[in-house]
């Protein structure tokens, strides 16, 4: 995961930047749109934790079974959201207002 933030981040930074003559303001743009969605991912991590990274053979045999059961829309809802477009906002801001 840690490498394709760094993507993001080069892109996104560059997005910023491109266009904008006032370098300060571009980068405090992107440190704030970046935040957001840093956020979403560092909050996200914990969840996926619990459930992958258990050595107890009850938990497991729970996970498990709770894993066959769950409709697909439980696992791919909360994806769905850091898949979409994550320089979508940048992409929305005029990079020359200052």
């Amino acid at each position: 995961q840690g490498a394709a933030q760094a993507l993001e981040d080069a892109v996104a930074l560059g997005l910023m930047l491109r266009d904008q003559p006032d370098i300060d303001f571009g980068l405090r743009i992107y440190e704030v749109v970046r935040q957001v969605r840093t956020m979403k991912i560092i909050r996200l991590g914990p969840k996926l934790a619990r459930v992958t990274t258990t050595a107890n053979p009850l938990m497991k045999a729970a996970r498990a079974m709770a894993l066959r059961w769950m409709p697909d829309s439980a696992f791919t809802r909360p994806l769905r959201a850091l898949s979409r477009d994550p320089h979508a906002v940048i992409r929305g801001i005029d990079h020359r207002l200052s």
